[in-house]
Protein backbone atom coordinates (compact mmCIF):
# COMPACT_ATOMS: atom_id res chain seq x y z
CA UNK A 1 0.00 0.00 0.00
CA UNK A 2 2.77 2.20 0.60
CA UNK A 3 4.06 1.78 -2.21
CA UNK A 4 0.74 2.91 -4.45
CA UNK A 5 0.77 6.22 -2.15
CA UNK A 6 4.45 7.01 -3.33
CA UNK A 7 3.05 6.21 -6.69
CA UNK A 8 -0.11 8.43 -6.76
CA UNK A 9 2.22 11.04 -5.10
CA UNK A 10 4.62 10.83 -7.95
CA UNK A 11 1.88 10.76 -11.31
CA UNK A 12 -0.12 13.41 -10.12
CA UNK A 13 3.32 15.99 -9.34
CA UNK A 14 4.05 14.76 -13.11
CA UNK A 15 0.26 14.43 -14.64
CA UNK A 16 -0.73 17.95 -12.74
CA UNK A 17 -1.37 20.12 -15.72
CA UNK A 18 -3.64 16.61 -17.32
CA UNK A 19 -5.19 16.24 -13.84
CA UNK A 20 -6.24 20.04 -12.80
CA UNK A 21 -7.84 20.26 -17.32
CA UNK A 22 -10.00 17.17 -16.56
CA UNK A 23 -11.03 18.85 -13.23
CA UNK A 24 -11.40 22.22 -14.46
CA UNK A 25 -14.01 20.92 -17.23
CA UNK A 26 -15.50 18.74 -14.94
CA UNK A 27 -16.51 21.20 -12.35
CA UNK A 28 -17.61 23.61 -15.36
CA UNK A 29 -19.87 20.86 -16.37
CA UNK A 30 -21.71 20.51 -13.58
CA UNK A 31 -21.62 24.54 -13.15
CA UNK A 32 -23.04 25.00 -16.40
CA UNK A 33 -25.42 21.89 -16.10
CA UNK A 34 -27.21 22.95 -12.98
CA UNK A 35 -27.28 26.69 -14.34
CA UNK A 36 -29.26 25.16 -16.74
CA UNK A 37 -31.76 23.41 -14.91
CA UNK A 38 -32.02 26.25 -12.54
CA UNK A 39 -33.01 28.17 -15.55
CA UNK A 40 -35.44 25.68 -17.00
CA UNK A 41 -37.11 25.00 -13.42
CA UNK A 42 -37.87 28.44 -13.20
CA UNK A 43 -39.13 29.34 -16.96
CA UNK A 44 -41.52 26.26 -15.87
CA UNK A 45 -42.62 27.47 -12.67
CA UNK A 46 -43.08 31.20 -14.10
CA UNK A 47 -45.12 29.84 -17.19
CA UNK A 48 -47.36 27.36 -15.36
CA UNK A 49 -48.40 30.37 -12.86
CA UNK A 50 -48.89 32.36 -15.56
CA UNK A 51 -51.27 29.42 -17.82
CA UNK A 52 -53.17 29.15 -13.89
CA UNK A 53 -53.68 32.76 -13.73
CA UNK A 54 -55.15 33.95 -17.17
CA UNK A 55 -56.95 30.30 -17.89
CA UNK A 56 -55.01 30.04 -21.13
CA UNK A 57 -55.71 27.19 -23.14
CA UNK A 58 -53.89 24.04 -23.57
CA UNK A 59 -54.16 24.05 -27.91
CA UNK A 60 -55.20 26.36 -30.56
CA UNK A 61 -57.06 24.72 -33.65
CA UNK A 62 -56.49 27.20 -36.13
CA UNK A 63 -59.16 27.52 -39.59
CA UNK A 64 -61.04 30.19 -41.79
CA UNK A 65 -64.57 30.52 -40.69
CA UNK A 66 -65.13 27.80 -38.18
CA UNK A 67 -69.26 27.04 -37.37
CA UNK A 68 -71.26 26.15 -34.28
CA UNK A 69 -71.38 22.58 -35.28
CA UNK A 70 -67.68 22.42 -35.61
CA UNK A 71 -67.21 23.94 -32.26
CA UNK A 72 -69.33 21.93 -30.69
CA UNK A 73 -67.42 18.81 -32.25
CA UNK A 74 -64.15 19.90 -31.13
CA UNK A 75 -66.00 20.60 -27.83
CA UNK A 76 -67.41 16.94 -27.79
CA UNK A 77 -63.55 15.55 -28.21
CA UNK A 78 -63.17 13.86 -24.39
CA UNK A 79 -59.72 15.18 -23.45
CA UNK A 80 -61.21 18.73 -24.58
CA UNK A 81 -62.88 20.58 -21.53
CA UNK A 82 -63.79 23.84 -23.08
CA UNK A 83 -63.87 25.12 -26.40
CA UNK A 84 -64.53 28.55 -27.39
CA UNK A 85 -64.04 30.55 -30.66
CA UNK A 86 -62.30 33.66 -31.30
CA UNK A 87 -61.26 35.76 -34.66
CA UNK A 88 -57.57 36.75 -35.28
CA UNK A 89 -56.27 39.24 -37.56
CA UNK A 90 -52.99 41.46 -38.71
CA UNK A 91 -54.59 45.15 -39.37
CA UNK A 92 -52.46 48.08 -40.33
CA UNK A 93 -51.48 51.12 -37.61
CA UNK A 94 -51.74 54.30 -39.11
CA UNK A 95 -49.24 56.19 -37.12
CA UNK A 96 -45.56 57.39 -37.96
CA UNK A 97 -43.95 54.13 -38.59
CA UNK A 98 -47.32 52.85 -40.52
CA UNK A 99 -46.90 49.37 -38.10
CA UNK A 100 -48.82 46.43 -38.34
CA UNK A 101 -50.89 44.78 -35.60
CA UNK A 102 -51.98 41.32 -34.55
CA UNK A 103 -55.57 41.98 -33.19
CA UNK A 104 -57.38 39.09 -31.47
CA UNK A 105 -60.56 39.02 -30.68
CA UNK A 106 -62.85 36.75 -27.55
CA UNK A 107 -66.06 36.61 -26.71
CA UNK A 108 -67.69 38.04 -24.27
CA UNK A 109 -68.42 35.25 -22.40
CA UNK A 110 -64.86 33.95 -22.58
CA UNK A 111 -63.22 31.56 -19.92
CA UNK A 112 -59.63 33.29 -20.86
CA UNK A 113 -58.39 35.85 -18.10
CA UNK A 114 -56.70 38.72 -18.99
CA UNK A 115 -53.55 39.71 -17.27
CA UNK A 116 -54.02 43.04 -16.58
CA UNK A 117 -50.52 45.15 -16.23
CA UNK A 118 -51.92 48.84 -16.64
CA UNK A 119 -54.44 51.13 -17.56
CA UNK A 120 -58.08 50.74 -17.57
CA UNK A 121 -59.20 47.39 -16.65
CA UNK A 122 -60.90 45.39 -19.01
CA UNK A 123 -64.87 44.84 -19.36
CA UNK A 124 -66.54 43.74 -21.68
CA UNK A 125 -69.04 46.61 -22.31
CA UNK A 126 -66.90 49.43 -22.58
CA UNK A 127 -65.31 50.58 -25.93
CA UNK A 128 -61.63 50.26 -26.79
CA UNK A 129 -59.01 47.60 -27.39
CA UNK A 130 -56.48 46.79 -25.01
CA UNK A 131 -53.08 46.54 -26.04
CA UNK A 132 -50.05 44.42 -25.30
CA UNK A 133 -47.39 46.34 -22.91
CA UNK A 134 -44.57 45.78 -24.93
CA UNK A 135 -46.32 47.24 -28.34
CA UNK A 136 -47.96 49.90 -26.74
CA UNK A 137 -44.38 50.58 -24.64
CA UNK A 138 -42.47 50.12 -28.07
CA UNK A 139 -44.91 52.81 -29.81
CA UNK A 140 -44.97 55.60 -26.90
CA UNK A 141 -48.83 54.81 -26.87
CA UNK A 142 -50.77 55.10 -23.47
CA UNK A 143 -53.57 54.15 -21.84
CA UNK A 144 -56.55 56.65 -23.09
CA UNK A 145 -54.79 57.10 -26.64
CA UNK A 146 -56.19 56.94 -29.82
CA UNK A 147 -54.94 54.42 -32.51
CA UNK A 148 -56.02 54.27 -35.81
CA UNK A 149 -56.05 50.99 -37.25
CA UNK A 150 -57.36 49.80 -41.21
CA UNK A 151 -58.20 46.53 -42.31
CA UNK A 152 -57.84 46.04 -45.71
CA UNK A 153 -56.85 48.82 -47.39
Amino acid sequence: MKYLTVKLRRDLLRMFPQFFAVLLMAMLSVTIFSGMEGVWNGMSQVSEQYYSDTNLCDAWVYANGISDNQLNEIESISSVNNAESSMSMTVDVKDANNTDLYLITVPDDSKIKLLHRGGTNYHADMEGIWLDENYAAAHNIHAGNSVTISLME
